[in-house]
C-alpha cells in the first residue's frame, strides 16, 4: 500500500526518540538491522513516508556515544535536538520550545515495525477532536506503549508535558516521559484508539528491539516482511508460523514486563 506523506500543521512535531548508549544492546541504533541499514535509518524512512520531513526532527542526547546519530539523521535531510539523556521529558520539552511544536508524534526509534498508516491515523483522530493525549490500547484499556509491540506512536500536547515536569520530579516520570499524563485521566484528557483486529488480543508479541535476541529475532521478521509482503496480516501469520520465535517473544516479554 502506498502512503502519501501528510501535510501536518505547521506547530506539530515529530520527534524520533534515539541513542546509542542503551544498556542491554548498546550500538543498537547503528547496527546493520536490514540491506546495510539501521534501525534508526529504518525509522526515519517509516516517519518520511508518513510526514513531510520538515516536521520530522530527532531528539538525541548530548553524549559523544550519539554523535554518529547526529551525522545520520543530517544525511537523511532531517534535524537534530540534543539534549538530556537521561531525563526524556525535559529533552522533549526543551525540544518543543525550540522548534515551537506545541504537539510531539513520539516515536520511539527502537520500534523498526513502526507503521506510516497507523502514524497517520492517529494524527487525523487527534485533529478531528484535539485532546492532551492520544493514542491506542488493548481492549482491557491497556495503553499499546505499555506492551511490546512496537508498531504505534503517541500524540501529545506539549502542554502537558510541561505540566508533567512542573507536577513531578520523579526520574521514573522523567524517563518515560508520557506514563504520568495516561495514569492520571482525572488531570489530563486522554483518549484510545482502537486496535486492528489482527493484535487486539495479541499479548504474546514482541517487535520492539532491546536485547540481541530481539534484534536477531526483528531482523530476521523484517526481510520477511519486506519479500513478501508488508500487511499486518501478513506479520502475525509469519510470526505465528514460526514458534521458536514467537516462545522465544513471549520468554522475553516475561523477563522485561513493562
Amino acid at each position: 500500500m502506498e502512503i502519501v506523506p501528510m501535510t501536518l500543521p505547521n506547530d506539530f512535531g515529530v520527534l524520533l526518540q534515539a541513542r546509542n548508549g542503551a544498556t542491554r544492546l548498546p550500538g543498537k541504533m547503528t547496527m546493520s538491522f536490514h540491506q546495510g541499514r539501521s534501525i534508526l535509518e529504518i525509522v526515519i524512512l517509516r516517519a518520511l513516508e508518513a510526514f513531510d520531513g520538515t516536521h520530522v526532527v530527532l531528539a538525541t542526547t548530548t553524549s559523544s556515544e550519539d554523535e554518529v546519530l547526529v551525522r545520520l539523521a543530517e544525511s537523511y535531510g532531517i534535524r537534530v535536538f540534543r539534549g538530556s539523556e537521561h531525563d526524556v521529558l525535559q529533552r522533549f520539552i526543551d525540544c518543543a520550545n525550540r522548534e515551537s511544536f506545541s504537539h510531539l508524534i513520539r516515536i520511539c526509534a527502537d520500534n523498526p515495525f513502526i507503521r506510516p498508516e497507523y502514524l497517520q491515523a492517529l494524527t487525523q483522530e487527534y485533529l478531528s477532536a484535539p485532546s492532551d493525549y492520544i493514542s491506542y490500547a488493548f481492549p482491557d484499556g491497556r495503553p499499546i506503549i505499555r506492551s511490546h509491540i512496537g508498531l504505534f506512536a503517541e500524540l501529545v500536547a506539549t502542554d502537558a508535558l510541561q505540566r508533567v515536569a512542573a507536577a513531578t520530579n520523579d526520574v521514573f516520570y522523567h524517563e518515560h516521559v508520557t506514563n504520568f499524563i495516561y495514569g492520571n485521566p482525572h488531570v489530563f484528557s486522554t483518549r484510545w484508539m482502537q486496535l486492528p483486529a489482527e493484535i487486539r488480543e495479541r499479548n504474546d508479541i514482541r517487535l520492539t528491539v532491546d536485547t540481541p535476541e530481539d534484534f536477531q529475532m526483528a531482523s530476521e521478521l523484517f526481510a520477511l516482511l519486506e519479500a513478501n509482503g508488508s500487511s499486518l496480516s501478513y506479520l502475525t501469520k509469519i510470526i505465528d508460523e514460526r514458534p521458536n520465535i514467537l516462545q522465544q517473544m513471549k520468554k522475553l516479554i516475561s523477563t522485561y514486563e513493562k
